[in-house]
């Protein structure tokens, strides 16, 4: 009822202002999407950065843990390596020390007179002749 009022100017005028309403509503919607977009590719750059940076400071720890494991395994390594020439230096030791008292001992029974019987280091010239 109002409309009728009014003049064809006024009536044009109206539309025309309901016009741009309706397009700066839309561009005010299509202007908010976009900046949520542009927000929601940030927070997503955001975590992906975030995301790889954590990632690498995993792999930076676990190459550390496995320099570690392989130093230590290395250093054990080396210790048992250092035992075991250790074992074969006292075995070698022990050898020479066996052999030289054996030599002693061979040397001390040929020293001795013999009984008429053959004793282990007898040589074969101190058996007494028959």
């Amino acid at each position: 009822a109002k409309a009728s009022f009014l003049s064809y100017g006024e009536r044009k005028a109206i539309s025309h202002k309901q016009e741009q309403m309706a397009m700066l509503r839309e561009f005010n919607i299509a202007a908010r999407e976009k900046l949520m977009n542009k927000r929601v590719q940030q927070i997503v750059e955001e975590r992906t950065y975030a995301l790889r940076v954590e990632r690498e400071e995993l792999d930076l720890r676990n190459t550390l843990k496995r320099t570690e494991l392989l130093e230590a395994k290395n250093r054990i390594t080396a210790e048992e390596q250092l035992k075991a020439e250790d074992r074969k230096e006292k075995d070698r030791l022990r050898e020479e020390n066996n052999l030289r008292r054996y030599q002693a001992w061979t040397d001390s029974v040929s020293l001795q007179p013999s009984r008429g019987a053959f004793h282990a280091g007898d040589d074969v010239l101190l058996q007494p002749s028959k």
